[in-house]
Formats: structure tokens, sequence, C-alpha cells
């Protein structure tokens, strides 16, 4: 009986260990940051831009956000922030930085979504550390959604607290009649760059032509050149890229690359279609990557040229430029609040009242005299009977010196406070993170002992 009892005993304490153990084991959720104020300027080139402002498709818009909070509003490690933008404006890659304070230390990591248009910052424990005066600084590209701003006109909407307008000229279908070439950096990885090049959009006859294509400094070649002829649309006057990307291609060629004398590829030369003596009636379309291969500036611009000739035309040449987007950040905060403390010397008055003592005597005297004449037969007695009792009560006599107002002083305590008034008070930092990591860590800790220690009576007792 005993045996069981102590089993019974040895479950119960192994689901008390498990209860403890896990019940706190619990990290509290992050929070998204909802409440502050942010003051935007968007400029092109550095100008502000208004309604007067020409923007053209894909032409980039810087946008700078001006974030302060309340002293009220909590922030701590992994708690988020995130800037939507306006359905007219569009990210182009995605780009992951750190917002850092002036003393080098990371505030937050900042990551922009082209597929949700959104930027989000998720924060460290600085701003818990450091809480007073937090502010913050984001500046990222954009550019006009072509998905969503379609046609070339005056376009308007509101991000942050301002209202802006811009007049947009949509040029996607402007591929040129002989050549058209552009670049943009890949959404997901901004070290790519995606070029696209369109020869003969007109279909025209080119008799076999050469493509020359030369990368400029700072990118090689990845992947393969794919370069597809495809053949002429009957009934269409200009070959656009919505045309091509709907039609099947009629031919894909080899390229022939060229390099340095590190084995980088720095660029391509079509020649193919010169010596099989083909006439190019249709548009030519060609499409490659290429990768940043060290660290640029901001604003850093990547080239490529494109030069082609044939035997009935004389060599043309374009250059286009990517300039790759890039985002920054930075942030701070105060540690301290500045506070004024008045100290006043402290006074205190004693008034001495001195009045004359007062000295009462009663005197209480009481004589009474009885007299009484009795007489009997012949004898006459007389009585007289008297009281001499007196009572004299006098009042205890206390003297006391009259004190001269003159020489008498108020006592004066005079309290001074020796302690420098300090401009700044400092905020104690809490060696505890917010979340409660470490509460539910411990508390888990604990858990386990005591499920170890119940294991092991339990253990102890069946053997």
């Amino acid at each position: 009986m005993k045996r069981k009892i102590v089993n019974v005993l040895s479950i119960a304490v192994l689901i008390v260990s498990l209860f403890v153990g896990f019940k706190n084991v619990v990290t509290a959720k992050a929070a998204e940051v909802t409440n502050y104020t942010n003051t935007t300027a968007i400029t092109v080139g550095g100008t502000p831009i208004s309604a007067g402002t020409s923007v053209t498709n894909g032409q980039t818009l810087t946008v700078t956000n001006n974030i302060t909070f309340p002293d009220s509003q909590t922030i701590n490690a992994g708690d988020t922030l995130t800037l939507k933008l306006p359905s007219e404006l569009a990210l182009q890659t995605t780009l992951t930085f750190d917002v850092n304070n002036s003393e080098g230390i990371k505030v937050g990591t900042a990551v922009t979504s082209p597929s949700k248009g959104t930027v989000t910052v998720t924060f460290t424990d600085q701003f818990s550390k450091v809480p007073q005066n937090k502010r913050m600084q984001l500046q990222f590209s954009t550019t006009i959604n072509t998905a969503t701003v379609t046609e070339s006109g005056p376009v308007s909407f509101t991000y942050g607290n301002e209202s802006y307008t811009v007049t947009y000229n949509a040029t996607s279908g402007d591929v040129g009649f002989y050549e058209y070439k552009y670049g943009y950096q890949d959404k997901a990885d901004p070290s790519l760059i995606r070029w696209k090049v369109i020869i003969n959009a007109g279909q025209d006859i080119l008799k076999s032509p050469i493509i020359t294509d030369t990368f400029g400094e700072g990118h090689t070649l990845v992947g393969n050149v794919r370069a597809a002829r495809y053949a002429k649309m009957s009934g269409v006057t200009l070959v656009t890229e919505a045309d091509i990307a709907k039609a099947s291609a009629a031919d894909v060629y080899p390229v022939n690359l060229t390099t340095d004398a590190s084995g980088a590829t720095t660029g391509f030369t079509i020649t193919d279609m010169q010596r099989r003596g083909i006439w190019l009636d249709g548009a030519l379309y060609i499409e490659y990557t290429t990768k940043v291969t060290k660290d640029s500036p901001k604003g850093t611009a990547f080239t490529n040229s494109l030069s082609w000739s044939a035997s009935n035309f004389a060599e043309r040449s374009i250059t286009k430029s990517v300039v790759i987007e890039t985002a920054s950040g930075s942030a701070d905060s105060d540690n301290t609040t500045t506070t004024t403390t008045t100290t006043e010397a402290p006074t205190t008055s004693t008034t001495t009242t001195t009045e004359a003592p007062t000295t009462s005597t009663t005197t209480t005297e009481a004589s009474t005299t009885s007299t009484t004449a009795t007489t009997t037969g012949s004898t006459t007695t007389v009585t007289t009977t008297e009281d001499p009792t007196t009572t004299t009560t006098e009042a205890s006599t206390t003297t006391t010196k009259p004190v001269d107002p003159a020489t008498t002083k108020a006592s004066t305590t005079t309290t001074v406070n020796t302690t420098k008034p300090s401009a700044k008070t400092t905020v104690k930092k809490s060696s505890l993170p917010s979340t409660g990591e470490q509460t539910g860590l411990w508390t888990g800790l604990l858990g386990v002992i005591l499920m170890g220690s119940g294991l092991f009576f339990y253990r102890s007792r069946k053997n």
C-alpha cells in the first residue's frame, strides 16, 4: 500500500513539474508600433515633386521619411513598424539595410517588399534602453507603379501626412524603330540587373547583322544570353515587348562571350546571322543578367552599350544605365529628460509671549457666636458657643520676572539644501527584457529541474 502511495505521489510530482516548467516558457508576441508621426518628402533628382514634375516609366523617385515617436510609445526588441506605400508607387527590389544611431549602434533592420509595397523595420532593444525623444529617418527609391497607373497624365496620391501630384508619361510602348534597351534590378536580389534588348522593332530588312553588347565596369554576366528571332508579324507596324511575349521564337542564336584577363565576362557578340547570311526582317529579342561585383556608393550607375550594323546599314549604338537602388536609415534617442529644480531654505519663526503671573488669595473667615440663656428655677445658665474657625486659602505664588520684548529674539531655524539642482536626471536601464524572455526561461529551467527530480524520485522508489 505504501508503495502505491509513493508511486502516485511521484506521478503527481511529474505532472506538477511539467505544468510549472512549460507554462511560462512563452515569449511575448512582438507588437506593431502604430503611434508615430511620419513627415515625408518625395524628390526627383533632388527636386521636390509637384504637379509640374514630369516622371517617366521607370524613373526613380526618392522617398524620405522623418518619423518621431511620443515618449509614451514603448518600443521593445522584436517590435515592428510597417510603412505602406500608396498604390501609385512601387518598390523595384528587395533591400535589407540597418538603421543605426549616431554612435553606430543598431536600432533596427529595415526590409523593402516590392510584392507588398511595404517597408518594415524590426527593432532591437536600443529604444527600450534609451527611450526618450525617439526619432528615425528612412530613405528609399520608388517608381510609378505601372500596374496601377497605365496612362499618361496627372497622378495624385497621399503618403504620410502629405498629398502629392506628378505628371506621368507612359513610355512603355516606345521601343524605337531599330534598337531598344533597358535594365532594372531584380526584385528578389538587388545585386542582379536584368537587361532587355529589342533589335529591329520596325521589322525592316537587316542583311547579315552583327550585334555587340559591352558591359560597363562593376558588373559581369551571370547565366546565359538568350537571343531569339521572331518571324515578321504581318499587319504590325511596330513590334513591342508585349507583342514578343505573345509570339513564339523562330530561332535562338548562340552568342560569343568576351572576357577580361581575370576571366570575367565583359560582353558578347552575335555573329551567327552574318555567317549564315540571314536577313532579319522580324524582331530580335535579347535578354540576359549581370551581377554587381563590388560595393558601390549610393547612386552608382551601371552601364551597358549596344551597337549593331548590317551589310545594308551603318553602325548604330545606344547606351543605357541602371542606377542601383539603395536605401538608408538612421535613428536616435535620448537617455535623459531635462528637469529644473528650485530649492528654497525653509524658515521657522518662534514667538515668545510673557505674561505677568496671577496671584489669587482667597480668605474665608467664619465667626459664629451663639448665646443661649436657659433659666431653670432660680438658676440661670448661660451657654456661649463660638466657632473660631478661620479658613484661609492662598493660591501658590509664582514670581516671574517680566521679559523685555526688546531683548527677546525669536528663535529662527534655517535649513540649507546643499544639493545642487541637476539639469538632467538619468533614467536607469532595466536589466530585464520587457518581453518576458528571462522570466520564462528561469521558470522553464525550474520546471525542468522539478521534473528531473520527480522522475528520479519516482524511479528510485520504484526500484
